[in-house]
């Protein structure tokens, strides 16, 4: 039996966070792109993170017994 491969998309890293457009000059369109970044950076770190190192095991334990 073979374990079975996972979708490059899967083991990618998180997607780079997204600048500040150039037309949007106050702090309060700063805190809230910092806000937005923070969030879905910390959100997609944790899933990604998490799901490869579960994964990595799987497959570890797979090997092992198999």
């Amino acid at each position: 039996m073979k374990w079975p491969t996972v979708p490059n998309e899967l083991m990618a890293p998180a997607d780079n966070l997204k600048p500040l457009p150039k037309n949007k000059k106050t702090l309060s369109d700063l805190i809230g792109n910092a806000n937005e970044n923070f969030g879905t950076y910390y959100e997609l770190k944790e899933k990604y993170s998490a799901w490869q190192q579960w994964y990595i095991k799987q497959k570890e334990i797979f090997e092992i017994v198999k």
